[in-house]
């Protein structure tokens, strides 16, 4: 379900090297310690700053407090796209609105990598739908307009994810790709075009 080439947003191993000029990347391993460490803090700014304001422990920021170790699955969001949107899905119906980042961050990840367009809708519909009710627990609040919003809130944020998501994907992708004007033969005037049944005769 993995697989990046199924949606072609991934470089076959058959084609010879890029002539393209890539963008300066940094080190994988260096790019996904830095999100789990912006992923943790944001944890840690929003409880700490809502227990110094509130004077104390509520439910909710237990339960946000519980969900800040689900960032250390961030590490293998590249090996295992799939199983770290999963956990964020879960983490984020009890710990909103401080796990909706993480989510979105999933779902970027995860979206160049699905093998088919019905699960990118059906994993995108479940991230919306997980991040409507992870707003409704943290509001505590089920009205039908509340939930109103934060479904529209929600399908957004996960629109915006994944658009993102397969830009990347086909960028990386085209990048990836050899230059076509690289790969042509050396250019040729059109006077010296072969004739029909008469190669190597230029045109007069």
């Amino acid at each position: 379900m993995s697989d990046p080439t199924v949606l072609g947003l991934a470089p076959e191993a058959s084609q010879p090297a890029t002539d393209r000029s890539l963008p300066l990347s940094l080190p994988p391993r260096l790019v996904d310690t830095a999100v789990v460490l912006v992923l943790g803090l944001l944890y840690a700014g929003y409880v700490t700053g809502n227990v110094l304001t509130l004077h104390g422990w509520q439910p909710h920021l237990v339960a946000v407090a519980a969900g800040a170790p689900t960032v250390l699955a961030f590490f293998w969001r590249r090996r295992h796209p799939l199983v770290v949107l999963a956990i964020a899905c879960a983490a984020v119906t009890f710990a909103a609105p401080v796990g909706t980042v993480p989510v979105l961050v999933a779902l970027y990840t995860a979206a160049p990598r699905l093998a088919v367009w019905r699960g990118l809708l059906a994993w995108s519909g479940t991230v919306a739908a997980c991040i409507m009710v992870g707003s409704a627990v943290a509001q505590g609040s089920f009205g039908f307009y509340q939930v109103t919003s934060q479904a529209v809130s929600g399908v957004a944020s996960a629109g915006m994810a994944l658009a993102l998501g397969l830009y990347t994907g086909i960028r990386r992708n085209y990048l990836a790709r050899p230059d076509p004007a690289r790969t042509r033969g050396p250019h040729r005037p059109l006077g010296e075009l072969a004739l029909p049944g008469g190669a190597g005769h230029p045109l007069r």
